[in-house]
This record gives structure tokens, sequence and C-alpha cells, in this order.
């Protein structure tokens, strides 16, 4: 009874008291909007003011206009060819390079056998793989797959190397002393350890995917956004092209935040 009177209900601050707190604690959040609006607002009157041809560098208002304009009718149908292309690819990817990176980690004479050719692919752009795969699989949308597939899987296998071969020998010690097996010791401690070194891996590889995709879309077939750009380029119609690289640019930001999500809400005993 005397702690329900000595009790005092909490009182939510109001909203304009959080979101100042918000902005002390994370000022980024408002300072990078704010930046770009600016940088957008200074070019929009500079091109106005020099007259800049629109064939040229378009204003941000006309790539606006163009991008609202056709999204619907022309953008939106090669986005989703893109992104079937980029997701599929870099999920096939990713798997592959983690069970690889799984097998070879727990024997080291099979991991000195296959990483020079994995390097080699590495080290090989993968857009030159494109007209062969064109030759033998014709312009359908495997080929770009492919590619994606082939560009992500290494750095995701590389790094998650590393991150499964520096564990420390303590807890590894500890494993041996508790009786546990190979397949234990790699999925309770060599797993959860090189996490945070995989998911840098599974980034760089999300980045070198975006890359390898449009590239792919330069070279061959007609759909996706890539061929959107080199099409449009054609026929000087700039803000189609700068409409284009706008919506490639919120899928490269949106596939990268996505991915950091996923690391925070997995790997969270790092923070």
């Amino acid at each position: 009874m005397k702690e329900d009177i000595l009790s005092v209900p909490t009182v939510k601050p109001p909203f304009l008291v959080r979101l100042k707190r918000g902005v002390r604690k994370n000022p980024e959040y408002i300072l990078s909007p704010l930046i770009l609006i600016l940088l957008l607002l200074f070019t929009e009157y500079l091109f106005k003011y020099l007259n800049v041809p629109t064939w040229i560098i378009p204003r941000p208002s006309i790539i606006l206009k163009a991008l609202v304009k056709n999204f619907i009718i022309i953008y939106l149908p090669e986005v989703k060819l893109t992104l079937i292309e980029l997701l599929v690819g870099y999920a096939l990817g990713v798997v592959f390079g983690i069970a690889l990176a799984a097998i070879i980690s727990q024997y080291h004479v099979l991991e000195k056998i296959v990483t020079p050719y994995i390097l080699l692919i590495a080290v090989t752009p993968m857009i030159v793989l494109v007209p062969l795969l064109i030759l033998w699989l014709g312009f359908s949308i495997s080929v770009r797959i492919i590619v994606v597939f082939v560009a992500s899987f290494p750095p995701v296998m590389m790094n998650s190397i590393t991150g499964y071969s520096n564990v420390g020998e303590l807890r590894l010690d500890l494993m041996k002393s508790l009786g546990a097996s190979q397949w234990q010791t790699f999925s309770k401690v060599k797993f959860l350890s090189g996490l945070p070194t995989t998911f840098t891996g599974v980034t760089l590889a999300a980045i070198i995917s975006l890359i390898t995709v449009v590239g792919a879309e330069f070279l061959g077939g007609s759909f996706g956004l890539g061929y959107l750009i080199i099409y449009y380029s054609s026929l000087l119609q700039t803000p189609m092209v700068f409409g284009a690289i706008v919506i490639l640019v919120i899928v490269g930001i949106s596939f990268y935040l996505g991915i950091s999500w996923l690391k925070n809400r997995i790997v969270r005993w790092t923070e």
C-alpha cells in the first residue's frame, strides 16, 4: 500500500523534447539530409543561372519530374528485373561463400589448395565473363545472376575464413576439454566468433554485386536499369539517365542499410 502511495507515474516527455534529445544525440540524422537539400538547391539555381543545357546536365527538378512521370511505366518494370538479378545472385553467393568457408576452415590442407583459385576469381573482373556467358546461355536473366553469384561469394568466403581462423586459443582449448566434436567447436565457437568478419565480407559483396549487375546490364540484354542508362544515353535523354542513376543509388543505400540492420540484430555482443 505504501509503495502505491509513494510511486510516481512516469510522464512521457513531449514530442519536441524527445526530438531535440534525439538531434543532440545523433546530429548526423539531421545534418546529412540538410546538407543534401542545400546542395540540390544550390545546384538547381546554379545550373539555371548558367543556363546549362538539359542534355548535358539537367537540373534536379527536371530529373525529379522525369523520375516521377516515368516511374511506373518505364522504371518500375526494370527495377524489378534488376532487383531479381541482384538479390538472387547475391543470396546464392553469400550462402555458398559461408558454406565453402565452413568446409575449408576445418581442413588447412584444403584451404591451401583452394585459396589460390578463389583469389584468381576474386581479382578477375566478372564483367569479362558476360560476353562468353551470353554466347553460351543467350540474353537471359540467368547470365546476370551467374555473374553476380561468381562476383559475390569470394569476399564472403575469404572474410569468413579469416574470422574462423582468428578465434582465441582459450576458447578452443575449453571446447577440447569439454570433449566437443569438430562440428560442435565450429558451430558454437568459430562460427559465432567469426560473424562480425563474415558481415564485413557480406557488405563488400553487396557493393560488388550492385556494380557487377549494372555492368552486366550495360553489356548484354534489353532490360534492367543498366540497359535504360545505355539506351537513353544514346538518345541524349539525360534526365532519364539520371533518373535511373538515382534509383540505383537508392537501391544501393537501402541494400547497405538492410545489411547493417541485420548485422546489428544478429551480432549484438560487439556493441
